[in-house]
């Protein structure tokens, strides 16, 4: 398990902006699960789950391992969301599933899509009036950068 990392908690986008910093890369097809405990309330332990066919099992795990960090909180990433555990569930809706079962509270749940380094990002919980039409840009960060 990779150490915490500072992010930034002003938002989505700064925290997007820091995690793909982070990372090293803008992740694809995956789902990444953001997790900050009491302690730390701005450091993340980063967990990214590739779609492959044992994603549902992985994505479990994840929230375990988060859990088992010291986890209180998280935030759900959910990269070109064209995948799902099951036809009525998104993989965001069944991370988020698996962080509150390991009592972690789900501060957000974003939906990430376009290309790398124009990246646009909404949240599943918000309304049409919330959030622009096709979301909000993910802001860039210079490379290495892990904090805002």
């Amino acid at each position: 398990m990779p150490p915490p990392v500072p992010l930034s908690t002003e938002g989505p986008g700064p925290m997007l902006a820091t995690l793909h910093a982070a990372l090293g890369h803008e992740p694809s097809s995956s789902v990444v699960l953001v997790g900050f405990s009491e302690a730390h309330p701005s450091a993340a332990v980063i967990l990214e789950v590739d779609a492959d066919e044992d994603w549902g099992q992985l994505i479990s795990r994840a929230a375990t391992q988060l859990a088992d960090d010291g986890a209180t909180e998280a935030v759900v990433a959910d990269y070109d969301p064209m995948w799902d555990a099951y036809p009525e569930r998104t993989a965001a809706q069944y991370a988020a599933g698996c962080l509150e079962a390991e009592g972690i509270r789900v501060r957000d749940a974003l939906c990430i899509t376009g290309p790398a380094g124009a990246r646009r990002w909404r949240s599943y919980g918000c309304s049409a009036s919330c959030c622009p039409p096709g979301g909000t840009p993910v802001p860039t960060l210079d490379p290495g950068a892990t904090h805002a």
